[in-house]
């Protein structure tokens, strides 16, 4: 009897034979399902034929289960997708290929390298994100890694498609997503991820709240923060030939990446653990940054963020002894901020003085012995204004680069305090404040001071000198002529 096409496909179904079944499919899917149903109808004729085996004669044992019997033309599941492909219309084999499918392919097999090279090239070649296939496939991705199966496949790759899908969330501002997924990395990647995203978080307090969120999936908080301040870091030039010689004590403006640097040193602060070092260390950077731009008021706010009173004792044990020089260097800053205010107040109160010229008190030579300390405090700075006092930074990779930043701030801006000094000397004819500060840049028992001056700021500093002895001489001058006039009427 000749059956028609379908019921001839159900019988050639319920037997396992796959050429029945072919003719009525019209889908890749249709072809896949019908081959899978075929390899399980095969195997499980095969195993209660070995499971009776004792029922069957030696003629039917030998047609069955020898090598040449019908074992050997059973369907293999890892050639069904071969077969398919080789005996299917052109457009059953472009189906076959789309992502969806060689997914399913890679996971029926459980050859999940090539699944992982699939999803990459897909990511890779599509101009366009698929999110929709890019969250199935990380999904799948992680379901296989976190069920102890990445030693069948690349973690890198893993990595790579997880990092991918972590940032198509940021781009789509899922933040409350991201931290978990930046969990399920390996520990060694989480901190760099989260650095980056928290550098994407324009507000501070979203990067409070985010870090507090990573912390409760237990991402390591104190090495993304330190990442994250790195990421801060500018390239900048360091001039020593500068020729100012007088301080502008009005700061520069700071721009949007001068505001990073100092939110990525309030979260250092504010979240660090233990690592103060690391904290003080980042101020010291960006307060270099700083003071080379004349930015004064970016150093302020940086002082701002540790205690008024730091002292070593205030860094954690374990770190003292490396933490000198950068305790030093810090309150060099800090030094030379407290200078540099008590220029600009003095000047305030000398401009009050020359507008109003009826008022018998003077503010400005009252308030003159702050000045003077505060910039003494700079000249004679314990073992040297922005000088090491230890080796202990010679082993750091970038110590070439911070001595020569150091190097450049110190003659620049202590030329350029004294020549302030002097300026406001001779404005108010101070000769022996003025003789005694040039006695003190040259002693060699406080490094010569006068050796870091700029040619310029050398004979400006001589010229006011000049200056205060000429008073000087004429004040000399002028008593001697006096005396003798008292002398002849007398």
């Amino acid at each position: 009897m000749r059956l028609k096409l379908y019921e001839r496909a159900i019988y050639g179904l319920l037997c396992g034979r796959i050429e029945a079944l072919i003719p009525v499919c019209k889908t890749y899917a249709d072809y896949l399902w019908a081959y899978t149903s075929c390899y399980i109808e095969q195997e499980i004729h095969y195993i209660l034929v070995c499971a009776h085996q004792n029922e069957l004669t030696d003629i039917e044992k030998h047609r069955i289960l020898s090598d040449n019997g019908i074992r050997n033309h059973q369907l293999k599941m890892p050639s069904i997708f071969d077969e398919i492909l080789a005996g299917c219309p052109t457009h059953i084999r472009d189906e076959a290929l789309l992502p969806f499918n060689l997914i399913q392919k890679y996971l029926i097999l459980a050859d999940y390298e090539r699944l992982f090279h699939s999803i990459l090239s897909f990511l890779h070649t599509n101009n366009e994100l698929n999110g929709n296939l890019l969250r199935f496939s990380t999904h799948i991705c992680l379901f296989l890694y976190e069920q102890n199966y990445s030693e069948k496949f690349n973690q890198n790759n893993f990595i790579e498609i997880l990092t991918t899908y972590i940032d198509h969330l940021i781009e789509l501002e899922f933040k409350d997503l991201v931290c978990y997924y930046i969990s399920k990395l390996p520990s060694n990647n989480q901190s760099t991820i989260m650095a980056k995203f928290l550098d994407t978080l324009s507000n501070r307090k979203d990067k409070e709240y985010y870090l507090k969120q990573g912390f409760t999936y237990k991402i390591d908080i104190d090495t993304s923060l330190l990442i994250l301040a790195a990421n801060q870091r500018r390239d900048q030039t360091f001039d020593k030939d500068n020729n100012e010689e007088i301080i502008s004590t009005n700061s520069k403006n700071l721009n949007e990446n001068d505001h990073k640097q100092l939110e990525a040193l309030k979260l250092l602060t504010t979240f660090l653990s233990t690592q103060t070092l690391d904290a003080l260390r980042f101020a010291n950077q960006i307060c270099r940054y700083f003071l080379n731009d004349a930015k004064y008021e970016g150093i302020r706010i940086a002082l701002s963020y540790f205690p008024h009173d730091i002292d070593i004792h205030t860094i954690e044990a374990n770190n003292r002894q490396q933490s000198v020089d950068d305790l030093r260097e810090f309150k060099a800053f800090g030094a030379y901020i407290a200078a540099l205010e008590a220029i600009q107040r003095w000047s305030e109160l000398h401009q009050k003085q020359q507008d109003n010229t009826s008022t018998t008190t003077r503010e400005d030579q009252a308030y003159l012995p702050i000045v003077i300390k505060a910039c003494y405090d700079v000249f004679d700075y314990p073992q040297g204004w922005l000088v090491d006092s230890t080796n202990i930074h010679q082993t750091s990779p970038d110590n070439e680069t911070r001595q020569t930043e150091m190097s450049v701030l110190r003659h620049k801006y202590i030329s350029m305090l004294a020549c302030n000094l002097f300026r406001i000397f001779d404005l108010i004819k101070q000769e022996q404040e003025t003789f005694r500060l040039i006695t003190f840049l040259s002693d060699s028992r406080k490094q010569q001071l006068y050796t870091l001056f700029s040619k310029e700021a050398l004979n400006s500093v001589l010229l006011l000198t000049e200056h205060a002895a000429e008073r000087c001489l004429d004040r000399q001058q002028q008593q001697q002529t006096d005396d003798t006039t008292v002398n002849y009427f007398l």
